[in-house]
């Protein structure tokens, strides 16, 4: 949907809270930021052969194959990588692992 602006000119309206509009005036407000333009998801697959540090404690080698679902986002400044970000799952992590949330 396209609307109207006060001063003639057409730009896009996005529906609340489907994150286009705060990029959208984000951008407006600081143009200079660096924006994520590209983002995947993989797979990453492992063998849990070392310890696992976390905040909770040390997790010791339980030799058990994991499969996590990464999502990385990398965003760009003028032209360069200016930032990399991973997500993934802990509770999956965990549950392969075999590890309980109180660290069992």
């Amino acid at each position: 949907m396209v609307a109207p602006t006060t001063r003639g000119v057409s730009r896009p309206r996005h529906a609340p809270g489907d994150g286009r509009s705060c990029s959208t005036s984000c951008t407006a407000t600081a143009p200079d930021r660096y924006r994520p333009t590209t983002s995947f998801t993989r797979a990453a697959p492992g063998t849990h052969d070392g310890p696992l540090r976390t905040p909770t404690g040390e997790i010791p080698s339980t030799g058990r194959s994991i499969e996590l679902e990464v999502v990385e986002v990398i965003g760009i400044r003028a032209g360069k990588i200016a930032a990399i970000s991973n997500y993934w799952g802990s509770t999956t992590l965990m549950r392969q692992l075999g590890v309980d949330e109180q660290g069992g």
